[in-house]
């Protein structure tokens, strides 16, 4: 295609310019190869870019996979959050022992709050109602590592949680998510309360330390 322009383009310059027209044509020729180089070197870039492109996916896809496992296999709750909410990552302890079973990739904890009050009960699915500003709190103090302790009843059971949440900064300092981790403190909870309210011997009083200690141990 290019060379037919060019033997185009010196026909009509010999009809209508009499004089020399050599250095026009090797100017012609030059630029041709020039814009061929180009196409060349654009059509490497691309595929190379393209190249590039599908060896981040598979590793992205591989630490995807890698990330999966070893937060499945812890048996504390854990969670990543976009900065309006929206859960990125949620581990099979919180799939299964807030949501019930149901992943909340993609959505809030108000649409997942919701979903399960529909399915259990407005009066049988409490959790979230009143702990849903600890991640505005996180984030409007730039926290890392705050703890909190957060309850509700799930399907109807009570459940008490100490939360730990922190904020997660890009490299201009910025904060971009927030991650959590949730341990299950049910039992732990019922009985220092229940000894809170009955302690009559030094015995019970040094075992609602000890569970003070251990409730404590979760904060570091």
């Amino acid at each position: 295609m290019l060379n037919a322009i060019v033997l185009k383009l010196i026909e009509i310059w010999r009809k209508y310019n009499p004089f020399d027209y050599t250095d026009i044509i090797d100017c012609i020729v030059a630029s041709t190869k020039e814009i061929r180089e180009e196409i060349y070197l654009s059509k490497q870039e691309i595929m190379q870019l393209h190249i590039n492109v599908e060896l981040l996916e598979d590793e992205n896809e591989r630490l995807t996979r890698l990330l999966t496992v070893v937060s499945d296999s812890i048996p504390d709750m854990m969670w990543a959050k976009s900065i309006d909410g929206v859960y990125l990552l949620a581990n099979k302890a919180l799939i299964d022992g807030l949501f019930c079973g149901l992943n909340p990739i993609g959505k809030t904890d108000l649409e997942m709050t919701a979903k399960l009050k529909s399915l259990y009960g407005d009066d049988k699915h409490t959790f979230g109602d009143v702990c849903l500003n600890s991640d505005n709190i996180v984030i409007e103090t730039n926290a890392d590592g705050k703890v909190f302790t957060e309850f509700g009843l799930v399907k109807g059971v009570e459940l008490y949680l100490q939360v730990k949440k922190s904020v997660v900064l890009n490299n201009d300092g910025k904060i971009v998510m927030t991650v959590g981790t949730g341990r299950d403190i049910t039992e732990e909870h019922k009985a220092l309360m229940e000894l809170s309210t009955s302690i009559t011997c030094q015995s019970q009083l040094t075992c609602k330390t000890t569970i003070e200690g251990i409730i404590n141990r979760y904060n570091i």
